[in-house]
């Protein structure tokens, strides 16, 4: 089987992925800090910070576990009535 594949390897690109945004963000981040430092105009310092917060998150929810974002697993049923197990 070829590194990288399966499940272990999709982990790992999602990580990779994660860090690409994130490290884009930052970056992002330090070219609006050099622009307020230069004291280029605001608009432009703060199209570069807008940019950076949007790499940051899209970072961030790239890291969280796939069908948490309602807070339970994805694996987990809706308890709702009607949708109980036999017993």
């Amino acid at each position: 089987m070829p590194q990288g594949s399966g499940q272990d390897g999709k982990r790992r690109r999602v990580r990779l992925f994660g860090w690409w945004y994130t490290c884009t963000g930052l970056g992002f981040a330090l070219l609006g800090l050099r622009n307020w430092i230069a004291h280029a105009p605001p608009w432009s310092i703060a199209l570069r910070f807008v940019i950076a917060a949007g790499f940051v998150l899209l970072g961030f929810a790239t890291f969280r576990p796939a069908g948490r974002s309602e807070g339970r697993s994805a694996r987990q049923p809706d308890r709702c009535p009607g949708n109980e197990p036999p017993r």
